[in-house]
């Protein structure tokens, strides 16, 4: 008998005699009276074992049973044992909780619509407001649910979204955004905003790509909207307006919420990004390039925001759908400039001894950063060279190039759990970029760096699974065959593929592989190779 904390299953056994439904210590469930149906016996194990009843599959014997069936058809006597497998238990109690905080909530906003409208509610509206919205209450909760192990938060996102989570955070989202953030009365408002957002973060993070295009369909709006709450201007420091019912020091406390609450927006902006179905509509809306290039080189921000920015713009840069958006001069300069910001703050960390033994996060997250910089100015370069043959772009790629600690790289990419790719096509479709006469050693430089993407990548399990699921693991060993011989750009090439190796077992391309991959180099780039048959292309060619 499995017990109940072991994760592929636990028995649950049937005593009718016993007096009282209780759980026992070796994980079984000891029922007073047998229930009707299987859908009624899963409510028990759900009440009991906090696995939700979506995620127990039960069965009798050999036989699964169906939420309709009826447990009296299989005879039971005392002793009996059914097996339920599931996944993941799920902290039920603190989802609860926070549902019903949420509910309370969006029933207050509601109810109380004139009021929120007046720029002088009633007196008695701040304690109104505060009792409604228990903001230290929520954030305790969402801290329990949703900042756990990674299985821990993907199970009790799925049982939040599946309890109707989704659609009381819209109804309060909607109604907190069309309040203005810097009024004394809705201070826990911007607060509440804050802990809403800290929910999308976690489920923009961890529910699959799929599920995640349908649960944010409407949502992106009103995300967008909180990240462009204030304008963020390059080169300026955000300043608290001036308001004559609030003191500075009051003002000065909001908007660093407010900068929060843009923070947050952003990050589940870039997570939102990866997902074709959002891409130019979030590419588009007016302002958010201009916020791009704020938040990139506004003095008043922390790293991640800037961090979150490049991802975003990484994962819009290389769709064709929305790579017109993303190229524009002034953004390209921004990159480039916030990745000397980085590159300096770097340099003084490492000539100040003492600096350089408190700060090895920072400087792994500097790092880190100038990468990726380099990594979307590349992508960029290799779409549209014309765009981006800039000096400045030609020497920033280089420097990086050279001075890159790939160890200290991966170390920080795998330890801090945030960075995650579930499309590594736009990587493939970059290094299979067509090759002219001659490739330039910018053109080199940039495929070094996307490969050098694709080797942080593939060090993950989930990532080389993406990769064999997309069938694009064949291309990946054919790539160091057409990239000039011995270049750092080959031998880069030659080690993801080795990486590969070490844990998958490899097998030679297939002879159409071999010929739609050197089809793909030379002629007509990755994508039109994988959805085309390889014959009809050679006879395009010979036509």
């Amino acid at each position: 008998m499995a017990k109940c904390n072991v994760k592929v299953s636990f028995d649950v056994v049937l005593i009718s005699i016993v007096g009282r439904s209780e759980v026992c210590k070796d994980g079984t469930l000891n029922l007073a009276t047998l229930p009707a149906t299987v859908a009624e016996l899963k409510e028990q194990i759900e009440k009991h074992f906090q696995i939700p009843t979506y995620d127990q599959k039960i069965t009798f014997g050999s036989v699964v049973l169906e939420d309709v069936d009826t447990l009296a058809f299989h005879r039971l006597v005392n002793g009996d044992t059914f097996v339920v497998t599931y996944s993941c238990p799920v902290d039920i109690e603190h989802i609860n909780t926070l549902l019903d905080q949420l509910q309370k909530t969006a029933d207050f906003l509601k109810s109380e619509s004139n009021e929120l409208l007046k720029d002088r509610p009633r007196p008695d509206f701040l304690r109104r407001i505060s009792e409604a919205v228990k903001v230290i209450d929520l954030e305790h909760c969402i801290k329990q649910v949703f900042y756990t192990s990674t299985e821990e938060t993907v199970a009790n996102c799925t049982f939040f979204i599946h309890a109707g989570g989704m659609k009381l955070l819209n109804e309060i989202y909607t109604i907190l955004l069309s309040q203005s953030w810097n009024k004394i009365c809705h201070f826990d408002f911007l607060l509440c905003e804050k802990a809403i957002l800290s929910i999308m973060v976690s489920l923009s993070a961890h529910i699959p790509m799929g599920q995640r295009c349908h649960i944010f369909e409407g949502s992106v709006e009103n995300i967008a909207r909180s990240f462009l709450r204030i304008p963020v201007r390059p080169n300026v420091s955000i300043v608290a307006p001036k308001n004559s019912h609030l003191s500075v020091a009051h003002r000065n406390e909001q908007l660093g919420v407010l900068l929060f609450v843009m923070s947050k927006a952003l990050k589940v902006l870039s997570n939102l990004a990866e997902i074709n179905q959002f891409q130019v509509q979030l590419a588009s809306m007016p302002g958010i390039v201009n916020q791009f290039e704020g938040f990139l080189l506004s003095p008043s921000l922390s790293q991640h925001p800037r961090s979150d920015v490049v991802c975003c713009i990484e994962n819009l840069s290389y769709y064709s759908s929305t790579h017109c958006y993303m190229v524009q001069p002034r953004l390209v300069h921004a990159l480039i400039k916030a990745n000397d910001m980085q590159f300096v703050q770097m340099h003084y960390a490492n000539v100040d001894p003492e600096l350089c033994k408190t700060c090895e996060q920072e400087m792994s997250s500097c790092l880190c950063f100038r990468f990726f910089t380099s990594l979307v100015i590349s992508q960029m370069a290799l779409v549209n060279k014309v765009v981006l043959d800039l000096p400045e772009a030609v020497s920033l790629v280089a420097r990086v190039l050279n001075d890159i600690d790939h160890e200290r790289l991966s170390k920080y990419v795998n330890t801090t759990h945030r960075f995650h790719w579930e499309d590594l096509l736009p990587y493939m479709k970059l290094v299979y970029t067509v090759k002219k006469s001659q490739w330039s050693s910018f053109h080199l430089n940039c495929l070094e760096i996307v490969i050098l993407g694709l080797q942080l990548a593939l060090g993950g399990e989930s990532e080389r699974t993406v990769l064999v699921k997309q069938g694009l693991l064949d291309y990946l060993i054919c790539l160091p065959w057409y990239l000039p011989h011995q270049s750092r750009a080959q031998l880069r090439a030659q080690s993801v593929v080795d990486i590969v190796g070490s844990h998958i077992q490899l097998q030679p391309p297939t002879l159409t592989t071999i010929v739609k991959s050197k089809l793909a180099i030379m002629h007509y780039g990755l994508e039109k190779v994988l959805n085309s048959d390889c014959h009809m292309l050679i006879e395009e060619i010979l036509m």
